[in-house]
Protein backbone atom coordinates (compact mmCIF):
# COMPACT_ATOMS: atom_id res chain seq x y z
CA UNK A 1 0.00 0.00 0.00
CA UNK A 2 1.43 3.80 -0.89
CA UNK A 3 2.00 5.70 2.59
CA UNK A 4 -0.35 8.36 1.67
CA UNK A 5 -1.82 12.09 3.22
CA UNK A 6 -5.43 12.17 1.58
CA UNK A 7 -6.69 16.35 2.40
CA UNK A 8 -9.85 17.18 1.10
CA UNK A 9 -10.28 21.18 0.75
CA UNK A 10 -14.02 22.55 1.36
CA UNK A 11 -17.43 20.34 0.40
CA UNK A 12 -15.69 18.72 -2.50
CA UNK A 13 -13.03 17.65 -0.87
CA UNK A 14 -14.92 16.39 2.16
CA UNK A 15 -17.31 14.05 -0.31
CA UNK A 16 -14.01 12.81 -1.95
CA UNK A 17 -12.40 11.60 1.13
CA UNK A 18 -15.28 10.41 3.08
CA UNK A 19 -15.51 7.90 -0.71
CA UNK A 20 -12.35 7.22 -0.48
CA UNK A 21 -12.27 6.00 3.55
CA UNK A 22 -15.34 4.30 2.73
CA UNK A 23 -13.67 1.97 0.17
CA UNK A 24 -10.32 1.38 2.36
CA UNK A 25 -12.03 0.77 5.28
CA UNK A 26 -13.77 -2.47 2.94
CA UNK A 27 -11.17 -4.81 4.07
CA UNK A 28 -9.07 -5.75 6.86
CA UNK A 29 -5.67 -5.12 5.47
CA UNK A 30 -6.56 -1.44 4.50
CA UNK A 31 -8.69 -0.75 7.96
CA UNK A 32 -5.16 -1.83 9.33
CA UNK A 33 -3.28 1.07 7.67
CA UNK A 34 -5.55 4.23 7.89
CA UNK A 35 -4.82 6.67 10.33
CA UNK A 36 -1.01 4.99 10.43
CA UNK A 37 0.23 4.52 6.92
CA UNK A 38 -2.67 6.09 5.61
CA UNK A 39 -4.02 9.48 6.89
CA UNK A 40 -7.16 12.05 6.25
CA UNK A 41 -7.67 15.34 6.33
CA UNK A 42 -10.18 17.85 5.45
CA UNK A 43 -10.13 21.39 5.82
CA UNK A 44 -13.06 23.81 5.68
CA UNK A 45 -14.42 26.81 6.68
CA UNK A 46 -17.99 25.52 7.20
CA UNK A 47 -17.29 21.94 8.20
CA UNK A 48 -21.48 20.95 8.11
CA UNK A 49 -20.76 18.78 4.80
CA UNK A 50 -17.96 16.95 6.21
CA UNK A 51 -20.06 15.95 9.29
CA UNK A 52 -23.48 15.08 7.71
CA UNK A 53 -21.60 12.80 5.54
CA UNK A 54 -20.15 11.32 8.86
CA UNK A 55 -16.15 11.65 8.05
CA UNK A 56 -14.60 11.18 11.31
CA UNK A 57 -13.85 13.84 13.80
CA UNK A 58 -10.28 13.34 14.06
CA UNK A 59 -9.97 13.88 10.09
CA UNK A 60 -11.61 17.14 10.17
CA UNK A 61 -9.63 20.99 10.46
CA UNK A 62 -12.15 23.67 10.39
CA UNK A 63 -10.72 26.77 9.66
CA UNK A 64 -14.28 29.06 10.24
CA UNK A 65 -14.89 31.58 12.32
CA UNK A 66 -13.21 34.30 11.33
CA UNK A 67 -14.15 37.86 12.48
CA UNK A 68 -14.60 40.14 9.48
CA UNK A 69 -15.22 43.00 11.63
CA UNK A 70 -11.96 42.43 13.38
CA UNK A 71 -10.26 41.78 10.15
CA UNK A 72 -10.92 45.55 9.47
CA UNK A 73 -10.87 47.52 12.36
CA UNK A 74 -7.24 45.51 13.59
CA UNK A 75 -5.53 43.29 10.92
CA UNK A 76 -6.06 45.84 7.38
CA UNK A 77 -4.03 48.80 9.65
CA UNK A 78 -1.67 47.01 11.28
CA UNK A 79 -0.54 43.31 9.82
CA UNK A 80 2.24 43.91 7.05
CA UNK A 81 2.18 40.08 5.57
CA UNK A 82 -1.80 40.54 5.25
CA UNK A 83 -1.48 43.97 3.02
CA UNK A 84 0.95 41.93 0.62
CA UNK A 85 -2.32 39.69 -0.98
CA UNK A 86 -5.80 40.77 0.89
CA UNK A 87 -7.24 43.86 -0.82
CA UNK A 88 -9.01 45.27 2.19
CA UNK A 89 -10.74 48.32 0.22
CA UNK A 90 -12.19 45.98 -2.26
CA UNK A 91 -13.58 43.95 0.96
CA UNK A 92 -15.11 47.13 2.50
CA UNK A 93 -16.68 48.21 -0.63
CA UNK A 94 -18.31 45.11 -1.06
CA UNK A 95 -19.23 44.79 2.88
CA UNK A 96 -21.23 48.55 2.03
CA UNK A 97 -23.54 46.61 -0.72
CA UNK A 98 -24.51 44.05 2.24
CA UNK A 99 -28.49 44.50 3.11
CA UNK A 100 -28.18 45.66 6.81
CA UNK A 101 -25.12 45.57 7.67
CA UNK A 102 -23.31 48.87 9.74
CA UNK A 103 -19.68 48.73 9.40
CA UNK A 104 -17.93 48.03 12.25
CA UNK A 105 -20.35 45.20 13.68
CA UNK A 106 -20.85 41.56 13.12
CA UNK A 107 -20.72 39.81 10.07
CA UNK A 108 -21.54 36.14 9.21
CA UNK A 109 -18.60 35.02 7.02
CA UNK A 110 -20.86 32.37 4.52
CA UNK A 111 -18.96 31.55 1.99
CA UNK A 112 -20.77 28.85 0.50
CA UNK A 113 -22.86 32.49 -0.77
CA UNK A 114 -20.04 34.98 -1.01
CA UNK A 115 -17.93 32.23 -2.64
CA UNK A 116 -14.87 35.03 -2.75
CA UNK A 117 -11.25 33.77 -3.10
CA UNK A 118 -9.82 36.12 -0.83
CA UNK A 119 -12.15 35.25 2.18
CA UNK A 120 -10.82 31.54 1.60
CA UNK A 121 -7.49 32.81 2.00
CA UNK A 122 -7.88 34.58 4.91
CA UNK A 123 -8.94 31.56 6.92
CA UNK A 124 -6.77 29.65 6.02
CA UNK A 125 -4.56 32.65 7.34
CA UNK A 126 -5.91 33.31 10.40
CA UNK A 127 -5.74 29.50 11.33
CA UNK A 128 -2.50 28.44 9.48
CA UNK A 129 -0.82 26.67 12.62
CA UNK A 130 -3.99 24.90 13.36
CA UNK A 131 -3.67 23.58 9.81
CA UNK A 132 0.08 23.31 9.84
CA UNK A 133 0.12 21.38 12.98
CA UNK A 134 -2.12 19.00 11.47
CA UNK A 135 0.12 18.27 8.28
CA UNK A 136 2.89 17.58 10.23
CA UNK A 137 1.09 15.55 12.25
CA UNK A 138 -0.03 13.59 9.60
CA UNK A 139 3.02 13.02 7.98
CA UNK A 140 5.21 12.52 10.93
CA UNK A 141 2.97 9.12 11.55
CA UNK A 142 3.29 8.49 7.92
CA UNK A 143 7.20 8.78 8.13
CA UNK A 144 6.97 6.46 11.53
CA UNK A 145 5.23 3.89 9.75
CA UNK A 146 7.59 3.24 6.69
CA UNK A 147 10.41 5.22 5.36
CA UNK A 148 9.33 5.30 1.81
CA UNK A 149 8.30 8.73 0.48
CA UNK A 150 4.40 9.45 1.03
CA UNK A 151 2.30 10.26 -1.78
CA UNK A 152 0.43 13.37 -1.23
CA UNK A 153 -3.54 13.88 -2.78
CA UNK A 154 -4.93 17.18 -2.38
CA UNK A 155 -8.24 17.50 -3.98
CA UNK A 156 -10.91 20.04 -4.65
CA UNK A 157 -13.32 21.94 -6.78
CA UNK A 158 -11.31 25.23 -8.19
CA UNK A 159 -14.94 26.68 -8.92
CA UNK A 160 -15.80 27.55 -5.02
CA UNK A 161 -14.42 30.15 -2.28
CA UNK A 162 -12.72 28.08 -0.30
CA UNK A 163 -10.85 24.70 -1.70
CA UNK A 164 -9.63 26.17 -4.77
CA UNK A 165 -8.25 29.38 -2.81
CA UNK A 166 -6.12 27.50 -0.61
CA UNK A 167 -5.35 24.43 -3.14
CA UNK A 168 -1.83 26.22 -4.00
CA UNK A 169 -1.48 27.57 -0.35
CA UNK A 170 -1.65 23.87 0.88
CA UNK A 171 0.53 22.51 -1.57
CA UNK A 172 3.49 24.89 -0.51
CA UNK A 173 2.76 24.06 2.79
CA UNK A 174 3.36 20.49 2.93
CA UNK A 175 6.29 21.52 0.72
CA UNK A 176 7.60 23.13 3.81
CA UNK A 177 6.73 20.61 6.16
CA UNK A 178 8.24 18.23 4.12
CA UNK A 179 11.60 19.77 4.15
CA UNK A 180 11.12 19.43 8.15
CA UNK A 181 10.03 16.05 8.45
CA UNK A 182 12.27 14.18 5.37
CA UNK A 183 14.51 17.26 4.93
CA UNK A 184 13.30 17.69 1.52
CA UNK A 185 10.35 19.67 0.42
CA UNK A 186 10.42 17.26 -2.99
CA UNK A 187 10.75 14.01 -0.89
CA UNK A 188 6.90 13.22 -1.70
CA UNK A 189 4.57 13.01 -4.72
CA UNK A 190 2.14 15.68 -4.61
CA UNK A 191 -0.74 15.04 -6.69
CA UNK A 192 -3.50 17.68 -7.22
CA UNK A 193 -6.73 15.93 -7.68
CA UNK A 194 -9.19 19.31 -9.56
CA UNK A 195 -13.00 19.45 -10.34
CA UNK A 196 -13.73 21.96 -12.74
CA UNK A 197 -16.51 23.34 -13.38
CA UNK A 198 -17.76 21.01 -15.99
CA UNK A 199 -18.73 18.50 -12.88
CA UNK A 200 -20.95 20.94 -11.65
CA UNK A 201 -23.04 21.53 -14.84
CA UNK A 202 -26.09 19.15 -14.06
CA UNK A 203 -26.49 21.01 -10.65
CA UNK A 204 -25.57 24.71 -11.95
CA UNK A 205 -27.82 24.35 -15.07
CA UNK A 206 -30.40 26.34 -13.95
CA UNK A 207 -28.14 28.77 -11.89
CA UNK A 208 -27.99 32.80 -13.09
CA UNK A 209 -25.33 33.60 -15.38
CA UNK A 210 -23.48 35.78 -12.78
CA UNK A 211 -23.38 32.38 -10.48
CA UNK A 212 -21.43 30.91 -13.53
CA UNK A 213 -19.51 34.27 -14.27
CA UNK A 214 -18.14 33.85 -10.74
CA UNK A 215 -17.26 29.87 -10.85
CA UNK A 216 -15.41 30.98 -14.15
CA UNK A 217 -12.80 34.08 -12.57
CA UNK A 218 -12.24 31.19 -9.89
CA UNK A 219 -11.37 28.41 -11.87
CA UNK A 220 -9.47 30.51 -14.27
CA UNK A 221 -7.73 32.37 -11.33
CA UNK A 222 -6.80 29.64 -9.49
CA UNK A 223 -4.78 27.92 -12.46
CA UNK A 224 -3.02 31.14 -13.43
CA UNK A 225 -2.06 31.41 -9.83
CA UNK A 226 -0.40 28.05 -9.98
CA UNK A 227 1.68 28.41 -13.22
CA UNK A 228 2.89 32.38 -11.86
CA UNK A 229 3.91 31.14 -8.55
CA UNK A 230 5.31 27.55 -10.04
CA UNK A 231 7.83 30.12 -12.13
CA UNK A 232 8.60 33.07 -9.49
CA UNK A 233 8.45 33.89 -5.47
CA UNK A 234 6.09 32.25 -3.65
CA UNK A 235 5.55 34.36 0.33
CA UNK A 236 2.45 33.11 2.64
CA UNK A 237 1.82 33.09 6.02
CA UNK A 238 1.11 35.00 9.19
CA UNK A 239 3.98 37.33 10.61
CA UNK A 240 6.82 35.14 12.14
CA UNK A 241 5.65 32.10 9.88
CA UNK A 242 6.64 33.32 6.62
CA UNK A 243 6.91 30.43 4.13
CA UNK A 244 8.98 31.60 1.24
CA UNK A 245 10.17 29.34 -2.01
CA UNK A 246 11.74 30.54 -5.30
CA UNK A 247 10.78 28.77 -8.63
CA UNK A 248 9.06 25.47 -7.13
CA UNK A 249 6.33 23.73 -8.19
CA UNK A 250 3.69 23.49 -5.77
CA UNK A 251 2.51 20.20 -7.17
CA UNK A 252 4.29 17.07 -9.55
CA UNK A 253 0.87 16.40 -11.03
CA UNK A 254 -2.69 16.94 -12.11
CA UNK A 255 -5.80 14.92 -12.19
CA UNK A 256 -8.34 17.49 -13.81
CA UNK A 257 -11.09 16.06 -13.58
CA UNK A 258 -14.17 17.91 -16.07
CA UNK A 259 -11.42 19.19 -18.48
CA UNK A 260 -13.69 18.19 -22.07
CA UNK A 261 -16.46 19.86 -23.60
CA UNK A 262 -19.38 20.31 -21.35
CA UNK A 263 -21.97 18.36 -23.39
CA UNK A 264 -19.85 14.89 -21.58
CA UNK A 265 -21.44 15.74 -18.42
CA UNK A 266 -24.57 16.39 -18.63
CA UNK A 267 -27.00 14.52 -16.81
CA UNK A 268 -24.96 13.55 -14.05
CA UNK A 269 -24.51 15.01 -10.68
CA UNK A 270 -21.56 16.32 -8.82
CA UNK A 271 -21.53 13.03 -6.21
CA UNK A 272 -21.86 10.68 -8.86
CA UNK A 273 -18.29 12.12 -10.08
CA UNK A 274 -17.09 12.67 -6.39
CA UNK A 275 -17.80 8.26 -6.08
CA UNK A 276 -15.73 7.97 -9.15
CA UNK A 277 -12.76 10.26 -8.27
CA UNK A 278 -12.80 8.82 -4.61
CA UNK A 279 -12.83 5.16 -6.47
CA UNK A 280 -9.52 6.49 -8.76
CA UNK A 281 -7.89 7.77 -5.51
CA UNK A 282 -8.39 4.48 -3.39
CA UNK A 283 -6.70 2.50 -6.48
CA UNK A 284 -4.27 4.44 -6.71
CA UNK A 285 -3.12 4.10 -2.68
CA UNK A 286 -3.73 0.46 -3.15
CA UNK A 287 -1.60 -0.17 -6.24
CA UNK A 288 1.05 2.84 -5.88
CA UNK A 289 0.61 3.88 -9.14
CA UNK A 290 -0.46 7.45 -9.02
CA UNK A 291 0.37 8.08 -12.98
CA UNK A 292 -2.70 5.88 -13.41
CA UNK A 293 -4.63 6.38 -17.30
CA UNK A 294 -8.52 6.52 -17.34
CA UNK A 295 -10.46 3.71 -16.37
CA UNK A 296 -13.87 4.07 -15.35
CA UNK A 297 -14.14 7.48 -16.80
CA UNK A 298 -12.46 10.65 -18.75
CA UNK A 299 -9.93 13.12 -17.08
CA UNK A 300 -6.79 14.87 -18.07
CA UNK A 301 -3.33 13.54 -16.19
CA UNK A 302 -0.85 16.16 -16.61
CA UNK A 303 2.71 16.34 -15.06
CA UNK A 304 3.98 19.37 -13.81
CA UNK A 305 4.04 21.95 -14.79
CA UNK A 306 0.68 22.91 -15.13
CA UNK A 307 -0.65 23.65 -18.73
CA UNK A 308 -4.10 24.78 -20.04
CA UNK A 309 -3.83 23.11 -23.80
CA UNK A 310 -5.36 19.85 -22.26
CA UNK A 311 -8.46 21.50 -20.91
CA UNK A 312 -11.25 21.68 -23.85
CA UNK A 313 -13.05 24.51 -22.65
CA UNK A 314 -9.96 26.90 -21.67
CA UNK A 315 -9.97 29.57 -24.29
CA UNK A 316 -14.15 30.10 -23.28
CA UNK A 317 -13.19 30.47 -20.09
CA UNK A 318 -10.59 32.84 -19.99
CA UNK A 319 -12.18 35.20 -22.42
CA UNK A 320 -15.09 35.77 -19.52
CA UNK A 321 -12.50 35.94 -16.80
CA UNK A 322 -10.54 38.49 -19.03
CA UNK A 323 -13.51 40.43 -19.76
CA UNK A 324 -14.88 40.14 -16.01
CA UNK A 325 -12.09 40.63 -13.59
CA UNK A 326 -11.47 44.02 -13.80
CA UNK A 327 -15.12 44.35 -12.74
CA UNK A 328 -15.33 47.18 -9.98
CA UNK A 329 -18.66 46.04 -8.42
CA UNK A 330 -16.79 42.53 -7.33
CA UNK A 331 -13.79 41.00 -5.19
CA UNK A 332 -10.84 40.40 -6.93
CA UNK A 333 -10.76 36.59 -8.21
CA UNK A 334 -6.90 36.69 -7.47
CA UNK A 335 -6.06 36.22 -3.81
CA UNK A 336 -2.12 37.77 -5.02
CA UNK A 337 -2.51 41.59 -5.50
CA UNK A 338 0.94 41.20 -6.82
CA UNK A 339 -0.39 39.03 -9.70
CA UNK A 340 -3.66 40.94 -9.51
CA UNK A 341 -1.75 44.22 -11.17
Amino acid sequence: MQPTLIIGLGGTGAHVVSGTLAKLLENLSTTEQVNRAVQILCIDTDTRVAKSIELPNWGIVNIGGVAIDKVMEHHCQRDEELKKWFDCERLAFALSLEPGYRFPGKFSLDLERWQYRQLGRLCLYANYSKVSASIHRSLQSIQEQTPNPPLIIICTSLIGGTGGAIALDVAYLVRHILAAVRMNPYDGHILGVFALGNVFASALSSAPEEQHIKFILNEVAAIKEIQHFARTRYEFGPQGHVITFDNLEPFNSYWLFGGDSIGRFEGKWPTDYFSLIATEISDTVLSGDWIMRPKGFEYVNIQAPLTTNAIGDWSYWEDVYNRHSKDPNRLSPHISREFDK
